[in-house]
């Protein structure tokens, strides 16, 4: 199992959501470089940093802050919020992020994503954020009837490896991860879960 501290940013500082809601904001830092290197050094195997007024604003906002955060660190990125075209990729790709996350756009447009995943699949995470087991889209703004386990099986299908599932309803709250879930998807498919969403202590680690 490998641990990945996450930092989600908006206006260029350190935030955390409650539930996904942008009126239920607390800022943790307004240095995300100095808190990146911070995490790294108590142990980070990979920091999972998400751009989430580009989740809502449907591009990558704080590309440059982001770059600069890389240039610090000697572990990976893990980057999401608004990847939606190929460009985006490229620029993540040309500043060394080697993992990057697909989430609206696997619901929005099948075709596109499947390109993707065919071109450069072995650097992708598809992201499924979700109320339940019902994906929700453009930075947790809009609900969707697509199943979580059923997307997963879709693209699976074609070469998806590696999956982000998070809980928006535990996200933030500090209540613990939605096992349930998270069980799931795991006896219905064969691709790495990556487990976000709640998750508080040591004893959630465990039962994780």
């Amino acid at each position: 199992m490998n641990l990945m501290p996450a930092i989600d940013l908006i206006e260029g500082k350190c935030v955390r959501l409650t539930k996904g809601d942008y009126k239920q904001l607390t800022v943790y830092s307004n240095d995300p470089v100095e808190m990146a290197i911070r995490l790294e050094g108590e142990g980070a195997d990979i920091l999972h940093v998400v751009d989430l007024e580009g989740a809502k604003a449907g591009h990558l906002v704080h590309f440059d802050l982001i770059r600069k955060i890389q240039s610090k660190l000697s572990i990976p990125l893990e980057i999401g919020g608004g990847i939606r075209n190929e460009e985006a990729i490229d620029r993540l790709l040309n500043a060394d992020i080697k993992r990057i996350i697909l989430g609206t756009v696997t619901v929005t447009d099948e075709d596109f994503t499947l390109q993707m995943l065919k071109k450069y699949g072995e650097y992708l995470i598809f992201g499924f954020d979700a109320r339940g087991e019902n994906i929700a889209v453009k930075g947790w703004l809009e609900d969707t009837q697509c199943k979580v386990v059923e997307t997963i099986q879709k693209y699976e299908a074609y070469g998806l490896k590696e999956v982000i599932y998070t809980d928006i309803n535990k996200d933030g709250t500090l209540i613990g991860p939605n096992l349930e879930m998270l069980s799931t998807i795991l006896k219905e498919t064969k691709v790495a879960l990556i487990a976000s969403g709640g998750i508080s202590s040591n004893d959630d680690i465990l039962d994780v």
